[in-house]
């Protein structure tokens, strides 16, 4: 194994596109803004292609930053190799208004399936919960996008009280660590992830 820095986009998208152009087996490509652009058609020509080949392709977009950085007529000519989202959020306002938008603004008539469940991630047996409702939906479970974060309340760090701090740990890692356990259980399970 081998470790590779790279810098920028510059360098990101060429080593991104030749994994891709590479992969064997699957492709699980994660990614917070994909832009409907010269750079995301080269993406989305990339993972097409490898779907064709026979390849099980997941591409997980980070609604959460980017919903409205991506055309419909994107992932429409995605979703048509099949697509499914699952989103999780502590706020149950949130989620519902976050599943509203994916089906309105990301995917409308894509027929892509999009659910989701209301869970903190610091506390392991919602996040054990929102696994099996995702999994219980009959579709396999073959990436976790753990996106969960806060930021100290914008302080600098000489101003950060140790509660505050102690609380960006729990939510940033621990959280990470809490739904990577709950999904990786079932993954595991099903020979995925």
């Amino acid at each position: 194994n081998s470790i590779r820095l790279l810098k920028d986009a510059r360098e990101n998208y060429p080593a991104w596109l030749e994994a891709i152009r590479l992969a064997e087996k699957y492709i699980y490509f994660e990614n917070y803004i994909i832009r409907d652009d010269d750079i995301g058609h080269q993406f989305a020509d990339a993972l097409i292609a490898k779907a064709k080949e026979g390849l099980p392709v997941r591409l997980l977009y980070d609604w959460l930053g980017g919903l409205t950085e991506t055309s419909g007529s994107f992932w429409r000519r995605l979703a048509a190799e099949g697509a499914n989202v699952y989103l999780v959020g502590r706020d149950p306002w949130k989620v519902a208004a976050a599943i509203e938008a994916v089906q309105r603004e990301a995917l409308p008539g894509a027929g892509v399936s999009v659910d989701g469940a209301v869970a903190d991630v610091t506390d392991p047996e919602a996040m054990d919960a929102a696994a099996a409702a995702a999994a219980a939906l009959g579709r396999r479970l073959d990436v976790l996008v753990a996106a969960a974060g806060i930021d100290g309340e914008a302080k600098d760090a000489l101003d950060l009280d140790p509660v505050t701090f102690a609380r960006v740990l729990d939510v940033n890692v621990r959280g990470l660590l809490l739904a990577s356990q709950s999904a990786g259980r079932i993954m595991s399970a099903d020979g995925a992830g």
